[in-house]
């Protein structure tokens, strides 16, 4: 079974939560940061408010990846296809230029085991080295591992075909490694 690692397309735009703008609302805005970095549910936490765009000469995403193990999808994509992926995370309400957009906060963590240590590696290499068991990712669609504190995503060639099925754009997959 092959992996594939999910990053945003060069071609275009890049949305992103504004943890900053979001934290002045809170009464405790460290809660949501801490809850960010231990991938913890954003649901309780989360206020709606206003995403920043990196990029903003490039045309905006129907999906892209956020900074961290999360992805943004635009109202649309999000309608067409979050049955099949609400069963891996949250989908939260955001905003960009009064257009809703959706911060899916990926909830699925697979453990991994990998080769080295973070100290000495560099991300091509640590990403050939980390190694999923084919047991735990079989019917997975999309997922984190808590090796790299979640902040990189998988996927199988199922969400691969979901996404191109549907004929959205924004993410490229790079073919990163296989089970074991």
């Amino acid at each position: 079974m092959k992996i594939y690692k999910i990053s945003s397309c060069d071609r275009f735009a890049v949305i992103t939560p504004n943890y900053i703008g979001a934290m002045k609302k809170l009464s405790n805005p460290w809660e949501l940061l801490d809850a960010v970095e231990q991938n913890k549910s954003l649901k309780d936490l989360w206020v709606e408010h206003e995403g920043i765009v990196e990029k903003k000469k490039k045309p905006l995403a129907d999906i892209c990846k956020a900074s961290t193990g999360q992805l943004v999808f635009s109202e649309l994509t999000v309608k067409k296809i979050d049955k099949e992926l609400s069963v891996y995370g949250e989908f939260l309400p955001m905003t960009y230029k009064e257009r809703r957009y959706w911060l899916m906060n990926i909830q699925n963590s697979i453990p991994a085991d990998g080769g080295n240590s973070i100290s000495d590696r560099s991300d091509k290499d640590w990403f050939d080295k980390i190694t999923f068991k084919e047991k735990d990712i079989q019917n997975q669609l999309l997922w984190t591992t808590p090796l790299d504190h979640n902040t990189q995503i998988f996927c199988s060639q199922r969400f691969i075909d979901l996404i191109e099925e549907s004929g959205f754009k924004g993410l490229k997959f790079e073919e990163s490694l296989a089970a074991t």
